[in-house]
Parts: structure tokens; C-alpha cells; sequence
């Protein structure tokens, strides 16, 4: 498939604009992200969990292009509405055995003006001249700056937006492991600092709050015991090969979840001689600077390091886990080793083909051995990757299953929500989409809870029937967390309860939920000394069973709000109908996905095997006619004589037909107040 600059394509069934002008590689900046959780304490202990498999991308970049990709460039933006664009992963042009890859690959020939490129195709196995692509929207409108009346400059931001198996992928990488936590691994960052830049390795955080508290001089302090953290900012010049293993190892570790050693960067302590490879003993020149510190790495060759463990210190004899080899003394940097992650869930490429600049910092966890009564990976550290499910349910006859992880979820089968597939045990299927929780709040009891949610609009959404005002059923929404897997485990309720408000905004939905203890502040119904009657037709205490007084019918017409409807039975056969005999009662669409209950307002008498029924509002769309297998239900007024004459059900009646209009009382006679009191 041949595509001339920017046009629209189809792949993968979708409607796309290819976007293939090569980059100005001066100002070509990628940004990754890895999607979790990170919940700290003031004692800087903390909890981190992925909540995605997959890179999310990111850039910006510049374009210089001739006046005619240029214009039409222009031109296509005009009608890009909310059409996904897929954009080049240039930093990966060419590297047929490279360190990134993707589904679909642009092959191309370079063109004669600039920014331009020439017979582009899009194949899952390109050869030859080659780059992968991603499929995502443009972040804002691209800039325009004319450089010359020929040339113009253009200024793009791009943000990734597609199913998980549209992400880039990343060749397999192996890295060095360092000493151990008891029994968990953890791995050595791979690279050295670039020392023609300035390096800041010697920051510490302590978490403290002070604030200054009226007039008074001093301020008003809080600090829990802990740690002072090391937070090292490093700057690296790489290859394109190394700057694709960086963002391997930045995958591998999920972002900022999982903890890795690194290197202090400083010259902290000398070797006092070489070492051997046959001794684990180190001297050094002075080892008071170490400290309390147990872990230590030496620097040698070119931005080569070896991390041990130090087992025990005598004077400036230290005791490793196992031999460093054999180091020169007076070519070695030695420097205690730090337990980090990375500060944040972004890693950011400056790409200079073909190098690439990176800038990244580190946090220092204090996760050198688990604390008295936690365990690390369990209770605190990195934490298992875990994902939210969600369920709304409308009355058991639809249903809404929604995953925040990067492809759908399978329920365990016997579970939360059981499923059965192609006879194997397996669960029912949860879509990956856009949905979140945003707050649970718990009340004094279990079941007092509050919940708020939030996700798209979609056409299956259950919701839609509070919205349109056709709902009789309740909604109930489920949320849950869970460790993803086929099939997922540790499921585990966060919220159950009844949607009781949902509102627009834009695209989305916003939905109020309560659980069901909260029911018990509802205001219920108590039996009245009145007139009418206080049983809700069909209910136990009216006796009547609704199955026996359902009209089945068949739609024959429709103006508005009125139906006209023919072929009418009732088990039992009909009685008479008079004219108004289904008002306040109301008609019940065919079940199915246009399924509906709406009130009757008033009705016309049988007449000829036919009768109109005006409704309270009018249906959601329009059916066809003739449609079978629509319901008629009669109406009640809660009077003594509809019960008796219309439903024959008077024995059954739940008022005091009998009673007064008006309520009689006794007014006491008055004292006479002259009368002469006691002396």
C-alpha cells in the first residue's frame, strides 16, 4: 500500500493519517512511561505495584519541509477531527536487529525536498530502509514557523493512544545482577555518567514538615524517625543500542516500582592496595567515611563498576561477599552502593542521532532488609502488578464488565463471576478500557460505603438507562482489585453497592454509587390510616399475582407517544375493558437490548381487538410495526371499589374504606375561670 506524505491509510481495520516526514534530529525528544501506584509513609517507607505490562510514548519534535508537504500537511489538519495518527519511531530508523521494534514498520526511500520520503509502504516485516511506527493523536495543533518562503518549520507533539499490541516493543536484554536482598535479586543499573557534564550525586531528602505557626520565632516542626534518602540526578550520553537497553532496564524495573543498585558517583574512600582475585579482604586508605553503609562498589575500565557486599569491617579492612578480582589500586574509584529507584514513572530521550542525551534521577529506598513485622515484596516495596475490575450490573439482564490493565482480564471460573469457555474452567471476559474509581470512602460499618466512578460512554453501558430515565431495575456496580493473569487472582472487593446518580461530562460518565447498608437511611413506607389502599399492587401483601394479569399484545402503530396495539389476550381470557383501564399502569417493551417500562398516562377501550395507550413520554427510538410480544399492564388507583370491581381482590384490600372523611375529636369543655378558688 503506497502512501504519498500525509494521507489516510487503513490498518488493522482502522481508519488512520500517516504522518512519515523525516525529524530536524536536533530537537527530537521521547518520553516513556510505565503506569503505577506509589503509596509512601511519612517515614519514607513505601508501596509501589505496575499497573500496565506495556510502554506508553511520548514526543515532540520539529519537521523542515518544503512549501508543498508543507501546505498539505496544513490541509489534512483541516479534517484530522478525531482520526489516530501513526507517526514514525525515527530514533529506531534502519536497525534492522535494533533494540526497538513495533506491528507495523514503514519501509521508504528518501526523498528529493526536505522532510520528504518516497514509496512508503506499511508491512509487518520490512526490509531494507525501515522504521517503526506507533499509533496515537497529536497533543495540541502542530506549530508553524516560516524559515524561508520556501522552508517552513514545524513543530509537533505527539502522544500514543492504541491496544496494547500496537506498543513499541524491546528486544531482550540481560543485566548484570548485584548482591542480593535475603532471597529477592536485584539488578546493577548498566551505564556510567557522562563526566563532560556536571553531576549532581550528593543530594539527600528527609521528610520533614515545618511551618511557621502565628508571630512565634520558631517554627512548628514534624519529622518521623527515618533515613535521610540519597536522590542522585545523573546525566548520560549513550548510543542508540545503549539508549534502547536503557529503556529495557527502565521497563524491566516497571518505572519507579522495583529498586536497583547504583553506584554513589563520588570518590568516596581509596584503595590503600590492589586487590585480588583470590581474597574477598579489601584495605583502604581510610574507611571511617563509609560509615554504617554495607554496601560498596568499585569503578574501573571503561564505566565498568562491581558491586559487593561488605560482611564486616576491622579498622580499614573490609570483609566482601566475594572477591571484587583484580583491581589497581590507583585506577579504581571506590564509592558505597545505593539501593534506588527511579524518581519517576518517565524516562526522557533526547535524541541526537546517533546518540542520545539522558537525564534521569534516582530515589534511594530504605529497602536494604525487610522492617520488624513487614515483608518486602509482600507488604512493602514492589509490590505484585495489580489490576482494577469493574461490573455494572442492571437487574442480571445486562451487563457491563470493565479491566484497567493493558488487554482484557479473565475472571477465575467458580469466583467473583463465574464463565464457562469451550469447555475449559475459565471466567467471563473483562474489556480493557478507560474507567477509574476516584473515592471510596468508608463509613463506621462495612456496609456504609460511598464510592465515585468514572468511564466512557458506550452504547452496551447500562448507565445509559439512568440517564435516559428508563431504568426499573438498579444498577449495582461491583469494583475490585486484582492480580492480573489468565486468570487473574487474589481478587479482593473494594466496593459494592447501587449507582444512585449519574451525570455528563462530555464523552464520559460520572457516577455516584452506595452500598447497601446505606438503604437503611432510606425513608420506608408504614401502614396509614386511609382511605386507600397501602399494598403496592403484585406485592405479597396485595396477593395478586402479575403474571395473571399481563396483557400480551402486538404493536400495530405509533404517533408519539401513542401506541395502537391489536391481538390482546390474558391468561384466563379478557374482561371487559373500559376506556382508562391500563392508565397508571404502564407497558413493558420485547426483552432485548431496546427493552422498556414505561408508565401509561391513559387508554381507549377494547374495540374491535384493538386499543391506543398514551404514555408518559415517548419511547427511546422508534420500532417497526407490527412488533409482537409487548405487555400491557392494567393501572390501580388504590381505591376500595377499583379493587373489588376491577381485580376482584377486595378480601386482600389494605385501607380503611370505612374511615371519616374528616378525623372526629373531642374538645374538652373549658374551666370556668371566675369561679372563686380555695383559700
Amino acid at each position: 500500500m503506497e502512501v504519498p506524505r500525509m494521507n489516510s491509510i487503513e490498518l488493522d481495520d482502522t481508519e488512520q493519517l500517516a504522518l512519515p516526514y523525516t525529524p530536524d534530529w536536533q530537537s527530537l525528544t521521547t518520553t516513556f512511561s510505565v503506569a503505577s501506584d506509589l503509596v509512601a509513609s511519612l517515614t519514607q517507607r513505601e508501596e509501589r505495584a505496575p499497573l500496565g505490562e506495556t510502554l506508553r510514548v511520548r514526543g515532540e519534535w520539529s519537521l523542515v519541509l518544503s512549501r508543498g508537504p508543507a501546505t498539505e500537511l496544513r490541509n489534512a489538519l483541516r479534517t484530522i477531527d478525531d482520526t489516530p495518527v501513526r507517526i514514525p519511531f525515527w530514533p529506531a530508523v534502519d536497525a534492522l536487529d535494533g533494540p526497538f521494534g513495533s506491528r507495523w514498520w514503514m519501509g521508504y526511500t528518501q526523498g528529493d525536498s526536505a522532510g520528504e520520503v518516497g514509496n512508503v509502504t506499511w508491512e509487518q516485516s520490512a526490509v531494507g530502509q525501515r522504521v517503526p511506527t506507533l499509533l496515537g493523536y497529536l497533543d495540541g495543533s502542530p506549530s508553524f514557523r516560516a524559515i524561508t518562503p520556501e522552508l517552513v518549520e514545524v513543530g509537533v507533539r505527539w502522544q500514543e493512544s492504541s491496544e496494547s499490541n500496537q506498543a513499541l516493543t524491546l528486544a531482550t536484554e540481560y543485566f548484570t545482577t548485584g548482591p542480593s536482598i535475603g532471597a529477592i535479586t536485584r539488578y546493577v543499573f548498566p551505564f556510567s555518567p557522562n563526566w563532560l557534564s556536571a553531576q549532581e550525586p550528593g543530594s539527600v531528602l528527609v521528610n520533614a514538615r515545618r511551618d511557621f505557626i502565628g508571630p512565634h520565632r520558631e517554627a512548628a516542626a514534624e519529622v518521623y524517625p527515618q533515613v535521610g534518602t540519597r536522590a542522585p540526578r545523573l546525566r548520560f550520553t549513550l548510543s542508540i543500542a545503549d539508549a534502547g537497553r536503557l529503556v529495557r532496564f527502565f521497563s524491566d524495573r516497571k518505572g519507579s516500582v522495583e529498586p536497583f543498585w547504583l553506584p554513589g558517583s563520588l570518590s568516596e574512600v581509596e584503595l590503600a592496595s590492589n586487590t585480588s582475585s583470590g581474597s574477598a579482604n579489601v584495605t583502604l586508605v581510610d574507611a571511617s567515611p563509609i560509615e554504617d553503609f554495607s554496601y560498596i562498589a568499585f569503578l574501573h575500565g571503561a564505566g565498568q563498576f562491581t558491586a559487593r557486599k561488605i560482611l564486616s569491617r576491622v579498622g580499614n579492612v573490609l570483609t566482601l561477599d566475594s572477591s571484587p578480582g583484580d583491581l589497581a589500586a590507583r585506577a579504581t574509584l571506590v564509592c558505597t552502593l545505593a539501593l534506588v529507584r527511579f524518581a519517576s514513572n518517565d524516562l526522557t530521550v533526547k535524541w541526537n542521532w546517533p546518540i542520545a542525551d539522558v537525564d534521569v534521577a534516582f530515589t534511594e529506598v530504605n529497602e536494604y532488609a525487610s522492617p520488624t513485622g513487614d515483608t518486602l515484596q509482600t507488604k512493602l516495596g514492589d509490590l505484585p502488578a495489580r489490576a482494577l475490575v469493574f461490573k455494572l450490573d442492571y437487574g442480571g439482564s445486562e451487563t457491563l464488565r470493565l479491566a484497567t490493565w493493558d488487554a482484557g482480564l479473565i475472571s477465575p471460573y467458580g469466583g467473583f463471576d463465574e464463565g464457562f469457555d469451550e469447555g475449559f474452567e475459565k471466567g467471563v471476559l473483562y474489556d480493557a478500557a478507560a474507567a477509574a474509581h476516584n473515592e471510596i470512602q468508608d463509613g463506621p460499618a462495612w456496609d456504609r460505603q460511598t464510592a465515585s466512578f468514572r468511564c466512557r460512554y458506550t452504547a452496551e453501558n447500562p448507565l445509559r438507562r439512568v440517564i435516559l430515565g428508563t431504568s426499573t431495575e438498579r444498577v449495582w456496580l461491583t469494583v475490585m482489585e486484582v492480580t492480573p493473569g489468565d486468570p487473574w487472582t487474589n481478587e479482593r472487593t473494594l466496593f459494592s453497592g447501587v449507582v444512585t446518580d449519574v451525570s455528563f461530562d462530555g464523552a464520559f460518565l460520572d457516577v455516584e454509587a452506595q452500598a447497601g447498608g446505606m438503604a437503611l437511611d432510606r425513608r420506608v413506607p408504614r401502614t396509614l390510616l386511609q382511605l386507600t389502599d397501602n399494598h403496592e399492587l403484585f406485592t405479597a401483601e396485595n396477593g395478586l399475582d402479575r403474571g395473571e394479569w399481563t396483557f400480551s399484545a402486538t404493536l400495530t402503530g405509533i404517533s408519539g407517544r401513542t401506541l395502537t396495539f391489536g391481538s390482546i389476550s390474558k391468561p384466563g381470557g379478557l374482561p371487559t375493558v373500559g376506556a382508562n383501564y391500563f392508565a397508571l399502569g404502564y407497558i413493558e417493551r420485547p426483552s432485548g437490548a431496546s427493552f422498556e417500562r414505561i408508565a401509561v398516562a391513559s387508554s381507549t377501550a377494547l374495540s374491535a381487538g384493538s386499543l391506543t395507550v398514551e404514555l408518559v413520554r415517548t419511547l427511546s427510538d422508534t420500532p417497526s410495526t407490527p412488533e409482537s410480544g409487548w405487555s400491557l399492564i392494567p393501572g390501580y388507583d388504590g381505591s376500595f371499589e377499583t379493587a373489588a370491581d376491577k381485580f376482584d381482590n377486595a378480601d386482600r384490600f389494605g385501607g380503611f374504606p370505612f374511615v371519616p372523611a374528616s378525623n372526629p375529636s373531642i374538645i374538652p369543655k373549658k374551666k370556668d375561670a371566675t369561679a372563686a378558688g380555695k383559700k
